[in-house]
Protein backbone atom coordinates (compact mmCIF):
# COMPACT_ATOMS: atom_id res chain seq x y z
CA UNK A 1 0.00 0.00 0.00
CA UNK A 2 2.57 2.52 0.85
CA UNK A 3 4.48 1.66 -2.36
CA UNK A 4 1.88 1.84 -4.51
CA UNK A 5 -0.99 3.78 -3.64
CA UNK A 6 0.96 6.16 -1.31
CA UNK A 7 3.34 6.79 -4.06
CA UNK A 8 6.53 6.05 -2.14
CA UNK A 9 7.80 3.36 -4.84
CA UNK A 10 10.63 5.37 -5.37
CA UNK A 11 12.00 5.10 -1.62
CA UNK A 12 11.50 1.58 -1.33
CA UNK A 13 13.97 -1.38 -2.48
CA UNK A 14 12.11 -3.85 -0.94
CA UNK A 15 9.28 -5.39 0.61
CA UNK A 16 9.56 -8.68 2.80
CA UNK A 17 6.10 -10.39 4.35
CA UNK A 18 6.12 -13.35 7.40
CA UNK A 19 2.94 -15.73 7.47
CA UNK A 20 0.92 -12.11 5.42
CA UNK A 21 -1.90 -13.84 4.30
CA UNK A 22 -1.69 -11.97 0.85
CA UNK A 23 -4.66 -13.90 -0.65
CA UNK A 24 -7.22 -14.04 2.27
CA UNK A 25 -8.53 -16.96 4.45
CA UNK A 26 -10.98 -19.57 3.51
CA UNK A 27 -11.52 -19.83 6.88
CA UNK A 28 -12.45 -16.79 7.36
CA UNK A 29 -14.99 -16.68 4.88
CA UNK A 30 -16.35 -19.82 6.18
CA UNK A 31 -16.67 -18.07 9.75
CA UNK A 32 -18.23 -14.67 7.86
CA UNK A 33 -21.13 -17.08 6.39
CA UNK A 34 -22.32 -19.04 9.07
CA UNK A 35 -25.56 -18.25 10.99
CA UNK A 36 -25.23 -14.61 12.63
CA UNK A 37 -26.08 -15.24 16.03
CA UNK A 38 -23.89 -17.77 16.30
CA UNK A 39 -21.11 -15.47 14.92
CA UNK A 40 -21.69 -12.97 16.67
CA UNK A 41 -21.35 -15.58 20.22
CA UNK A 42 -17.93 -16.20 19.05
CA UNK A 43 -17.32 -12.28 18.51
CA UNK A 44 -18.53 -11.45 21.45
CA UNK A 45 -16.78 -13.87 23.53
CA UNK A 46 -13.18 -13.77 21.82
CA UNK A 47 -13.65 -9.36 21.75
CA UNK A 48 -14.26 -10.14 25.85
CA UNK A 49 -10.79 -12.43 25.93
CA UNK A 50 -8.97 -10.21 23.30
CA UNK A 51 -10.15 -6.96 26.49
CA UNK A 52 -8.75 -9.27 28.73
CA UNK A 53 -5.57 -8.90 27.25
CA UNK A 54 -5.81 -5.16 26.97
CA UNK A 55 -7.14 -3.99 23.66
CA UNK A 56 -9.56 -1.43 24.84
CA UNK A 57 -11.50 -1.94 21.38
CA UNK A 58 -11.51 -5.23 19.89
CA UNK A 59 -13.68 -5.61 16.81
CA UNK A 60 -13.37 -9.62 15.93
CA UNK A 61 -16.12 -9.16 13.17
CA UNK A 62 -14.02 -6.22 11.36
CA UNK A 63 -10.79 -7.95 11.78
CA UNK A 64 -12.71 -10.75 10.17
CA UNK A 65 -14.03 -9.12 7.21
CA UNK A 66 -10.64 -7.46 6.71
CA UNK A 67 -9.22 -11.12 6.24
CA UNK A 68 -11.76 -12.85 4.23
CA UNK A 69 -10.80 -13.55 0.34
CA UNK A 70 -13.09 -11.33 -1.12
CA UNK A 71 -11.30 -8.19 0.45
CA UNK A 72 -7.60 -9.56 0.14
CA UNK A 73 -8.87 -9.23 -3.99
CA UNK A 74 -10.01 -6.11 -3.73
CA UNK A 75 -6.73 -4.75 -1.85
CA UNK A 76 -4.80 -6.24 -4.06
CA UNK A 77 -6.26 -4.88 -7.27
CA UNK A 78 -5.91 -1.37 -5.58
CA UNK A 79 -2.68 -1.48 -4.23
CA UNK A 80 -0.78 -3.50 -7.21
CA UNK A 81 2.99 -4.25 -6.53
CA UNK A 82 5.64 -1.65 -7.76
CA UNK A 83 7.86 -3.08 -10.68
CA UNK A 84 10.50 -1.24 -9.02
CA UNK A 85 10.12 -2.61 -5.53
CA UNK A 86 11.72 -6.17 -4.71
CA UNK A 87 8.62 -8.26 -2.95
CA UNK A 88 9.41 -11.84 -1.52
CA UNK A 89 7.35 -14.02 1.20
CA UNK A 90 7.79 -16.50 3.91
CA UNK A 91 5.35 -19.09 5.42
CA UNK A 92 5.69 -21.28 8.48
CA UNK A 93 4.24 -24.63 8.75
CA UNK A 94 3.34 -26.79 11.86
CA UNK A 95 3.75 -30.55 11.58
CA UNK A 96 1.16 -30.88 13.67
CA UNK A 97 -1.62 -29.25 15.48
CA UNK A 98 0.30 -30.03 18.84
CA UNK A 99 3.28 -28.02 17.28
CA UNK A 100 1.62 -25.15 19.29
CA UNK A 101 -0.84 -25.87 21.68
CA UNK A 102 -1.61 -22.16 21.53
CA UNK A 103 -2.44 -22.23 17.56
CA UNK A 104 -3.87 -26.25 17.63
CA UNK A 105 -7.51 -25.71 17.19
CA UNK A 106 -6.81 -22.80 14.65
CA UNK A 107 -4.02 -25.32 12.81
CA UNK A 108 -6.38 -28.19 12.46
CA UNK A 109 -9.89 -26.07 11.13
CA UNK A 110 -7.23 -24.16 8.47
CA UNK A 111 -5.51 -27.55 7.83
CA UNK A 112 -8.93 -29.11 6.66
CA UNK A 113 -10.29 -26.07 4.71
CA UNK A 114 -6.69 -24.68 3.21
CA UNK A 115 -4.01 -27.20 3.63
CA UNK A 116 -1.14 -26.57 5.27
CA UNK A 117 -0.48 -23.31 7.84
CA UNK A 118 1.01 -21.47 10.82
CA UNK A 119 -1.48 -22.07 12.78
CA UNK A 120 -3.32 -19.14 10.98
CA UNK A 121 -2.55 -18.30 7.75
CA UNK A 122 -2.48 -20.82 5.25
CA UNK A 123 0.73 -21.18 2.84
CA UNK A 124 -0.94 -21.00 -0.01
CA UNK A 125 -2.11 -17.27 0.92
CA UNK A 126 0.81 -16.19 2.02
CA UNK A 127 3.04 -17.00 -1.16
CA UNK A 128 3.59 -13.34 -2.84
CA UNK A 129 6.25 -11.68 -5.05
CA UNK A 130 9.26 -12.89 -6.83
CA UNK A 131 10.51 -15.23 -4.06
CA UNK A 132 8.88 -17.26 -1.96
CA UNK A 133 10.25 -19.21 1.25
CA UNK A 134 8.34 -22.65 3.13
CA UNK A 135 9.87 -21.84 6.76
CA UNK A 136 9.87 -25.51 8.58
CA UNK A 137 11.22 -26.38 11.79
CA UNK A 138 14.56 -28.55 12.17
CA UNK A 139 12.77 -30.99 14.36
CA UNK A 140 8.88 -32.52 13.93
CA UNK A 141 7.41 -29.41 15.60
CA UNK A 142 7.33 -26.81 12.69
CA UNK A 143 7.25 -23.39 12.53
CA UNK A 144 3.83 -21.89 14.01
CA UNK A 145 2.82 -18.04 13.51
CA UNK A 146 3.65 -17.53 17.42
CA UNK A 147 7.44 -18.54 15.92
CA UNK A 148 7.63 -16.41 13.22
CA UNK A 149 6.63 -13.17 15.35
CA UNK A 150 8.81 -14.65 17.80
CA UNK A 151 6.15 -14.42 20.40
CA UNK A 152 8.03 -16.75 22.83
CA UNK A 153 11.64 -15.29 22.62
CA UNK A 154 13.04 -18.91 22.65
CA UNK A 155 14.68 -21.09 19.83
CA UNK A 156 12.43 -23.50 18.06
CA UNK A 157 14.95 -26.36 18.37
CA UNK A 158 18.68 -26.90 20.17
CA UNK A 159 19.70 -28.86 17.13
CA UNK A 160 22.54 -27.66 15.71
CA UNK A 161 22.52 -29.48 12.52
CA UNK A 162 19.99 -30.38 9.94
CA UNK A 163 17.78 -28.61 7.64
CA UNK A 164 14.91 -26.00 8.73
CA UNK A 165 14.51 -23.83 11.04
CA UNK A 166 16.24 -23.87 14.83
CA UNK A 167 15.77 -20.11 15.46
CA UNK A 168 13.63 -17.16 14.36
CA UNK A 169 16.21 -14.85 14.65
CA UNK A 170 18.58 -16.95 12.39
CA UNK A 171 15.84 -16.45 9.66
CA UNK A 172 15.59 -12.55 10.10
CA UNK A 173 19.12 -12.04 9.77
CA UNK A 174 19.59 -14.48 6.84
CA UNK A 175 16.44 -12.25 5.19
CA UNK A 176 18.69 -9.35 5.82
CA UNK A 177 22.14 -10.72 4.65
CA UNK A 178 20.22 -12.29 1.63
CA UNK A 179 19.12 -8.57 0.81
CA UNK A 180 22.43 -6.96 1.52
CA UNK A 181 24.09 -9.61 -1.15
CA UNK A 182 21.25 -8.10 -3.63
CA UNK A 183 22.20 -4.53 -3.61
CA UNK A 184 19.54 -3.37 -1.09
Amino acid sequence: MVASSLGMGEYIASITTIGTPHHGSKTIDKLLRAPGSLFNIASFAVDNWIGLLGDTKPDFYAVCKDFSTEYALKFNRENPDVPSVYYQSFAGVMRTPLSDINLSTANLIVKMLEGDNDGLVSVESAKWGEKFTLLTGRTNRGVSHYDEIDFRRSPLSSKSEGDGVADICDVYRDIINDLVVRGF
